[in-house]
């Protein structure tokens, strides 16, 4: 329910095969526990069936606060967020975001809000542009994640309704639209996105949203033609499935006839179906960035990405091959960032140490 000039949002802790393993076991009311099987990193195989064999660090950490339904850590300006997998309304309406506004980073409890306001906050101060970052793996809670993020954008920098539909409410409206034709069902996740989407807020001198462009990047076009069971391909056509069964199609121009084997004539239909497939999503997304409206003269922003999320199929597309590597980095980051905050942790307790030695040893 994150990620770079003010904050990090990240779904991942540092192993994110075993905070995904806690996940679905928290889901299914059974206990995280030495001994479970999880997914574990392998020089040769990439990935691999493995065991816990102990829990400890940030991840024993994450378990303790998720127990008191803390869902939310922060590990320094990083946000940590691991999915309840349940509602919990009361922390994301208008009230919350009220408390949320203005207030000091790390004074109030961990929140994408908190990381959201940082990040307006930095860019009306300073006016530099931000970028806020969504990571971790598939059900995860990413889509989630950014949708409170947007919600409080839009609360900060909202406008007062005028005439028709306000910058705000088509750039929130426009999630469904994208999920219906962009996620789909895999076996970690009902709703998971299959491309990664970058929304850049524009706002006037005043704070103001006065515009917004949505970029979105590989999709992923193999699962037009080709699913496993039991994934499903993505949710617009079963959409289409449940309409009307009336349908007419029509093409101008002539008729071109040309003879192919099966297999070729197969290879060329999924070439086709993704081609099309993709120019379609495009074609979308042009819409409604046509219709919410860019400003030329903005001159700050705030930049949301989600890139979706990791996941090992039995057999993965070239696009979940790159989101795979471009995750893995992005571990990487962390894992970098999580030790340094350690190391310095670690250091400034030497040093009171030896500060509070030589105190005594003085008197």
């Amino acid at each position: 329910m994150a990620k770079r000039n003010a904050a990090m949002l990240a779904r991942p802790s540092c192993d994110r095969s075993l905070l995904g393993h806690f996940q679905r076991n928290r889901a299914s009311k059974s206990r995280f526990v030495v001994g479970s099987h999880v997914w574990v990193e392998d020089p040769d195989e990439a990935w691999m069936d493995g065991l816990v064999e102990e829990i400890n660090g940030v991840l024993q950490n994450l378990k303790s606060r998720y127990a008191l339904n803390e869902i939310y850590t922060y590990t320094g300006n990083i946000l940590i967020a691991v999915n309840p997998f349940q509602r919990f309304p009361h922390l994301y309406n208008n009230h919350m975001m009220g408390i949320y506004k203005g207030a000091e980073f790390g004074e109030l409890s961990p929140h994408p809000f908190a990381i959201a306001d940082r990040s307006y906050r930095l860019m009306i101060n300073d006016r530099i542009s931000q970028a806020i970052l969504v990571s971790g793996e598939s059900g995860a809670g990413k889509t989630e994640s950014t949708k409170s993020l947007m919600q409080y954008l839009a609360y900060m920098g909202g406008k007062a309704q005028a005439e028709g539909r306000s910058v705000q409410q088509q750039i929130l409206e426009s999630n469904p639209v994208l999920e219906a034709f962009g996620n789909a069902k895999t076996v970690r996740n009902n709703n998971s996105s299959r491309f990664g989407k970058f929304v850049e807020i524009q706002f006037d001198a005043n704070g103001k949203i006065s515009g917004a462009a949505i970029r979105t990047y590989i999709l992923e076009r193999s699962r037009v033609c080709q699913i496993s069971d039991p994934e499903r391909n993505y949710h617009c056509f079963y959409m289409l499935c449940a309409s009307p069964p009336e349908r007419v199609m029509a093409t101008r121009g002539e008729s071109i006839t040309k003879n192919l084997d099966p297999r070729a004539a197969a290879l060329s239909r999924d070439a086709l179906a993704r081609i099309v497939y993709s120019r379609l999503f495009d074609c979308l997304v042009n819409k409604i960035n046509s219709s919410i409206g860019q400003d030329p003269d903005s001159k700050i922003l705030i930049g949301v990405l989600d890139i979706y999320g990791f996941e090992s199929f039995l057999t993965n597309s070239f696009e979940q091959f790159c989101i795979n590597l471009t995750n893995e980095k992005l571990q990487q980051h962390f894992n970098q960032v999580t030790e340094r905050k350690y190391h310095m942790l670690t250091l400034n307790l030497i040093l009171f140490r030896l500060f509070n030695y030589f105190i005594r040893e003085s008197l």
